[in-house]
This record gives C-alpha cells, sequence and structure tokens, in this order.
C-alpha cells in the first residue's frame, strides 16, 4: 500500500542527527506536494507517531515510536536472554557490554550493560554503526568472506569517525586477518 509505505519513509527520516523537520523540508525530501504530505502529517500526529511543535511549526517523532521501541525490544527473546550473561562479565571485566547485530552492513545495538553510573540512564538500544568503527563490528567483519566485506565497503565506505578509525580498505583486511588469529 503507497500511503503506508509513504507513511513509513517519513518516520525513517528521522534521525539522531535530524530530529525535526518543517513541512517545506519534508516535502522536499519525500518529493511530494505540502498538501498532500501535510494531510499525511496531521494523520500521523493524531495517532501519536509524530509531534506538531506549534511554536517552531516543525515535526518530531511522538510516543508511539518509543512503545514501539519498547514493544520490540520486549520481544526478542534473546535480549531476555543475554542480560544476565552481559551482567556477569561486565562485573569481571568492568567494561561496558553491548549485545549488537549485523543488520543491511551495519552494527545494530540490541542492549548494553554499563559499568558506569554515568551511562546508567544512556540507552544505546536501537542505535547503528558502521562495521569498520567499532569493535564489535569489525568482530563480524573477520568471520565474512572478502567479498562480503568489500559489498559492505562498497555499499557503506570508510568513513572516519575518530582518529583511529581506519579508512583504507587493505589496512581493514589486515585489521581483519589478525582478528581472525
Amino acid at each position: 500500500v503507497r500511503s503506508v509505505m509513504k507513511a513509513l519513509r517519513i518516520l525513517e527520516l528521522f534521525s539522531p542527527a535530524q530530529t525535526e523537520f518543517s513541512l517545506a523540508q519534508l516535502s522536499r525530501l519525500m518529493d511530494m506536494p505540502k498538501s498532500t504530505l501535510l494531510n499525511m502529517l496531521k494523520t500521523l500526529v493524531a495517532e501519536g507517531y509524530l509531534f506538531h511543535a506549534q511554536q517552531t511549526q516543525t515535526y518530531r517523532l511522538g510516543y508511539k515510536t518509543l512503545q514501539l521501541g519498547y514493544s520490540a525490544r520486549s520481544s526478542m527473546p534473546i535480549i531476555q536472554y543475554a542480560i544476565p550473561f552481559m551482567e556477569d562479565l561486565m562485573g569481571k571485566t568492568r567494561e561496558t557490554v553491548y549485545l549488537t547485530t549485523h543488520v543491511n552492513g551495519r552494527v545494530f545495538y540490541l542492549d548494553g550493560v554499563y559499568n558506569s553510573r554515568r551511562f546508567g540512564k544512556y540507552s544505546i538500544t536501537g542505535k547503528t554503526l558502521p562495521l569498520h568503527c567499532t569493535g564489535c563490528g569489525k568482530a563480524m567483519m573477520s568471520c565474512m568472506t572478502r567479498e562480503e566485506v568489500e559489498a559492505v565497503v562498497a555499499r557503506w565506505g570508510l568513513a572516519r569517525f575518530t582518529p583511529g578509525t581506519i579508512t583504507e580498505p587493505e589496512r581493514l583486511f589486515q585489521e581483519l586477518a589478525a582478528t581472525q588469529e
């Protein structure tokens, strides 16, 4: 159903880097007339999936998206099963422990257990990062074939995130070989 696909595309535009949009911005990004888009936005606001800030005339994700995230997390038995092991590992190492998986060539964070109270209120659940710039991502890549890694690099590139980020393919393959050993 095209209207459902369009509504989902609207929701998927939001990210930690872009948390709100004006009608004009959404119209341009969606390549839709403002009048058509406004009807969809009003429906998403009425149902709680978007919030319309009257003062700034911008749209942000609504509370229903948080409810869906909570429901999704609760429906994944692996998270409930893994938490005690993650807590035990964190207790032994005093390091933060993440439960991740590989989704579409990126690290997808399912949950985390934090050693520091400073991070106690922080949740990484749902965050995605490129495989090449995280320890868990490189561990996942070390189990892939060279062709699979090349496909990930071709799709996402090797952007620099920190001064230590590997940005050259051959250096990445050397790192992955060392990880495999």
